[in-house]
């Protein structure tokens, strides 16, 4: 998969008002270097979390037809939004974040652990257990994921579905009582994950669980709403 970024060098320094987009392909990091047919070299930044990138990818391979990808796209950006969840609380608390990291090594390969730490500290901070996922959606996740099974696209589109409220019922909590936490965690990886002793700038790309989107809008969509959305801006994904 592809992302097309515009170089940001266009229009800030020459003022051209043109996007003169970059095809660059997509990371994990989230960190790319490019050059634009002007010459321009420079390194963006993309804000958005990996889980937000995941349930876009999820979407769609959805909507190509791609039901065990979309699935399984969708599974990773939950566990990714358990880590975000617990990164974001213990933010906000001023935890160092070397000893978070150091911590969060001894579960990393363990999503279990993992699921173990988000619930306690859900438990912590809004006082009553979490919710957990619905028995009938985790048994779905695990026989595609581990047995081979192959959905159908109700059945996926379903699965979105309920990942996206969930993901949601929580994230509406973790914004209002954490946000110090997210900003920390943005500002965080713009100086650890950024690169050294280089100019970069840092944009933001539309995506489906847009962790900043405004307070009147954020959780409200659905997933068939959402996949409208995509097709809106899914020009600047490409294969």
């Amino acid at each position: 998969m592809k992302l097309l970024i515009s170089c940001q060098k266009c229009l800030t320094e020459d003022k051209i008002n043109d996007l003169n987009l970059v095809e660059v392909e997509m990371c994990d990091e989230g960190i790319y270097k490019m050059k634009c047919d002007k010459g321009h070299e420079s390194t963006i930044f993309i804000q958005e979390q990996k889980f937000e990138i995941l349930f876009d990818l999820g979407a769609m391979a959805f909507m190509d037809g791609y039901y065990r990808e979309a699935v399984s796209s969708f599974a990773a950006s939950l566990e990714r939004f358990y880590e975000f969840c617990v990164d974001a609380i213990l933010s906000s608390k001023n935890i160092d974040y070397g000893q978070y990291i150091k911590t969060w090594k001894m579960v990393a390969s363990q999503s279990e652990r993992q699921v173990g730490a988000f619930y306690f500290l859900y438990l912590n901070e809004f006082g009553a257990a979490p919710e957990p996922p619905e028995k009938k959606h985790v048994e779905f996740r695990n026989n595609v994921i581990h047995k081979g099974y192959i959905p159908k696209k109700a059945e996926t589109h379903e699965y979105g579905d309920y990942i996206l409220k969930y993901i949601y019922s929580v994230a509406v909590k973790i914004r209002k009582k954490h946000e110090s936490g997210i900003e920390k965690i943005t500002g965080r990886k713009h100086i650890i994950d950024g690169p050294k002793h280089q100019s970069y700038s840092a944009i933001s790309i539309p995506t489906i669980i847009h962790m900043s989107a405004p307070d009147d809008s954020f959780g409200k969509i659905t997933f068939k709403e959402s996949l409208n959305r995509l097709d809106g801006y899914r020009e600047f994904f490409t294969k």
